[in-house]
């Protein structure tokens, strides 16, 4: 249905996949704070553009551009966004999720390739919480509707409301030196208002 559409790139709503059952929430902590993942990285000092089309801008990127992780996961929704766009299932995506998630985002891409559905070039995100257990990391992250929906031929945003931020928890797992995601899901606002 298109209520299943509506928050695409925060992983469908009904379409969340996740590894490992149950997870506890993130708390609020730090990318300074956490403690160090086993795959390090020099911090990106300025958030890179999306390979295939579509870029999401982290608003708190400098707080967060040392955990590899984030970075791994701005590319998930990037790739999803840009699968959606291109209605075939790109190497960054595929690359960027377990095989669980895959499974659902493949058929979230082919539901939007029949519905000729499409997502903005451009969206915007935000790490609200991040909890570092090594080679697990738990996300609160947070999507500006408007630029992280599906929209229809019409350019209408496909199901329900806009004008806010939705809610995602992520599970990140470091595998073979790269972080995947391993379970997304989409549920609830988080608070405040539109990007500045």
């Amino acid at each position: 249905t298109a209520a299943v559409l509506v928050a695409l790139s925060g992983a469908l709503a009904s379409c969340s996949g996740s590894d490992d059952e149950p997870k506890p929430s993130p708390s609020k902590t730090s990318a300074a704070a956490s403690t160090a993942a086993p795959t390090t990285a020099a911090p990106v000092a300025q958030q890179p553009e999306g390979t295939d089309g579509v870029t999401f801008d982290v608003q708190n990127w400098d707080e967060y551009a040392a955990v590899p992780a984030v970075l791994a996961w701005k590319q998930v929704q990037e790739g999803l966004a840009a699968s959606t766009n291109q209605g075939k299932v790109l190497p960054t995506l595929r690359q960027g999720v377990s095989k669980k998630v895959l499974r659902k985002f493949v058929a979230a891409v082919d539901y939007s390739r029949r519905n000729e559905y499409h997502t903005p070039a451009r969206g915007v995100a935000r790490v609200d919480a991040l909890k570092d257990e090594g080679r697990v990391v738990r996300m609160t992250t947070c999507l500006w509707a408007p630029s992280a929906s599906v929209y229809d031929n019409d350019d209408k945003i496909v199901g329900g409301e806009s004008e806010y931020w939705y809610k995602q928890q992520i599970t990140m797992k470091s595998s073979s030196g790269r972080w995947i995601v391993t379970a997304q899901l989409t549920e609830g606002k988080c608070p405040g208002g539109p990007p500045s």
